[in-house]
């Protein structure tokens, strides 16, 4: 008995979890199999990150759609011959030759066809209101890739690209707006400048404090312990009120 020992190398591996990619693989099918009018048989390719090389092998004069999400973009791969594939088996027909081009009315119903998987890509690229599949020439460089393999009623691979692998997915922030609704509780402190220790030391209910008018100019507005504001207190309409002289202070 033998062995052979290889050089070490470092490859990147993805991090979409196999059962996000089972959640697409099985809406596929169901939609598959009401279209094709027959049970249909689907396997998962595991998810990976193709190199530069594999990339323009797997996209050569494949048919491209692009499918836009919140946290990134999906694009579907229907290479030629699998696309003549599915294109006959949608009108009921037999695989046609390897390297036929599709007919307008075949390519119309292709794109309806992928538009409704289109629906089932959320797990993978952040759900919106609506999914939908638009036809590209191009697209930016994808990194995650994994393949919908349709063993039955016909054989034919649906790949599946993402611009962004989920560990490289940027985190979800919290902005301002999020919090606009948000009560905070806020005071109005009037700063009385100096006042005689003998007034301190005689304080009682209902004591009466002098307040000068340039007095009302030291009004400032507090939240949770810091000032967010300074300015003049007055009456509006019969209503005690603080106008803003200048905000965001700190």
């Amino acid at each position: 008995m033998s062995c052979r020992v290889r050089a070490w190398a470092a490859a990147r591996r993805s991090s979409l979890p196999l059962g996000a990619a089972c959640v697409v693989a099985n809406g596929a099918r169901e939609s598959l199999s009401a279209l094709l009018a027959a049970p249909v048989e689907l396997r998962v390719c595991e998810p990976s990150i193709p190199r530069a090389s594999a990339w323009r092998e797997l996209l050569r004069d494949a048919l491209l759609y692009r499918v836009r999400g919140s946290l990134a973009d999906a694009v579907l791969v229907l290479r030629p011959d699998d696309a003549g594939t599915l294109a006959a088996a949608l009108f009921g027909e037999r695989a046609p030759r390897a390297g036929r081009a599709l007919s307008p009315f075949e390519r119309d119903v292709l794109d309806r066809t992928i538009g409704s998987l289109a629906a089932h890509l959320g797990p993978l690229c952040g759900a919106r209101e609506t999914l939908k599949a638009e036809r590209v020439e191009r697209v930016e460089p994808l990194v995650t890739y994994f393949e919908l393999s349709l063993l039955e009623p016909v054989v034919a691979r649906l790949g599946v690209a993402l611009t962004r692998d989920p560990s490289s997915q940027p985190q979800i922030r919290i902005e301002a707006a999020h919090l606009a609704e948000v009560p905070i509780a806020a005071q109005v402190r009037l700063d009385l400048g100096a006042v005689s220790a003998h007034s301190l030391a005689t304080l009682a209910t209902g004591t009466t404090l002098p307040l000068r008018s340039e007095d009302l100019h030291r009004c400032a507005l507090h939240a949770h312990g810091r000032a967010v504001a300074r300015g003049t207190a007055g009456l509006v309409d019969g209503r005690c009120a603080l106008r803003i002289d200048a905000a965001g202070i700190g």
